[in-house]
This record gives C-alpha cells, structure tokens and sequence, in this order.
C-alpha cells in the first residue's frame, strides 16, 4: 500500500497492523516493565520508567 502509493506509512501501519507505531511500542514496553517488576519482586511505576527509559535511550543515541 505504501509502495504504490495508496496509502502513507502510518494510514497502513494503522489498517493493516490494527495499532499505530507508538501503540505497539508502548505495548511491547509494558511488557518490559512487568517483568522488571517481576524479577526484582518490586513495584514499578509507569510514568517514572517510561521517562527513565526515554532518557536512556536519547542518551544512547546522542553517544
């Protein structure tokens, strides 16, 4: 769809994959959080680890 032209990347990421981009990301990232939880026995609180892991991973690229 895309490289014929019908569609924009994020029109078919959204109708042919049913979430956006950022939709899939967040998801896959609270996966990640449960199980940081999981393992270290511990509380995590979203907003805070999102936040942690955005910073980090802007640092990263900028290295």
């Amino acid at each position: 769809a895309v490289e014929n032209g019908g569609l924009d990347v994020e029109m078919a990421q959204a109708r042919f994959m049913g979430c956006t981009l950022e939709e899939a990301v967040r998801s896959h990232a609270v996966v990640f959080a449960a199980e940081e939880a999981r393992r270290g026995e511990k509380v995590v609180r979203w907003e805070s680890w999102w936040e942690e892991k955005l910073r980090a991973s802007a640092a990263a690229w900028k290295a």
